[in-house]
């Protein structure tokens, strides 16, 4: 019973911080939501640059380089850049 009362109070504390933050703090709010936006748009950027050094340099040693360290060099910078796409 105390559970459902806790929950119920969680709910209601939400819901409360929302409309303020909605009717009071608007232009605090959207300014906070485009930096948000702008943030994970430049976060994706730099991660696909890496993304892209990663697969540049792991061809790189098909030039430079041969044997079985080469190989096993290319498939952690791949498993690197895949960990990337998680982020």
């Amino acid at each position: 019973m105390s559970n459902v009362l806790s929950e119920n109070m969680d709910g209601r504390k939400t819901m409360q911080k929302h409309l303020i933050s909605s009717t009071t703090a608007t232009e605090i709010t959207d300014e906070r939501d485009e930096l948000k936006s702008k943030m994970k748009k430049d976060l994706n950027q730099l991660i696909d640059a890496l993304q892209d050094h990663c697969k540049n340099y792991a061809n790189s040693f098909n030039e430079v380089a041969k044997g079985d360290w080469v190989d096993e060099a290319q498939k952690e910078i791949r498993q690197i850049s895949k960990r990337l796409d998680s982020v």
